[in-house]
């Protein structure tokens, strides 16, 4: 069609008051009602996160070790062994390691804060040298 054979659409007239928005009041008021109703629900859902949040961190560390260790019981199983059976041997395995870790820390760790305790004097002793302001909070305190 050429651009003088296009029928000429008219714009229906701006409503009544409106200004030409053509908002109604009563659209405008529910709108108003669903945004803050869904304020509301974010808040709400976020004070139950913020309240429970030592459960759900517990649930997590607990969900990442079950997916963990689950390839681990699925071969198991896979050679024969019953799922609980093969679910105690992974975690009787998993505690032993753990045990074995801390075994093999700890103690490197009770040494080294017995140095630092036993070395403390002389590193209060260094700063008050180095530190004017350290010195007189020291003479303050003494």
């Amino acid at each position: 069609m050429a651009e003088d054979e296009m029928p000429h659409r008219e714009h229906p007239p701006p409503a009544p008051g409106g200004g030409g928005s053509g908002a109604r009041p009563g659209l405008m008021f529910r709108w108003g009602v669903y945004v803050s109703l869904g304020v509301l629900a974010v808040a709400a859902a976020a004070a139950a996160v913020y309240t429970t949040r030592a459960v759900l961190i517990r649930v997590l560390i607990a969900l990442f070790i079950a997916v963990s260790l689950d390839p681990a019981v699925r071969a198991l199983t896979r050679r024969g062994m019953r799922r609980s059976l093969a679910v105690l041997v992974i975690f009787l395995i998993a505690g032993g390691l753990t045990v074995a870790f801390l075994v093999s820390v700890i103690p490197a760790m009770v040494h080294q804060f017995q140095a630092l305790v036993d070395d403390f004097p002389g590193y209060v002793a260094s700063l008050s040298d180095r530190s004017a302001r350290f010195r007189q909070l020291t003479d303050r305190s003494t």
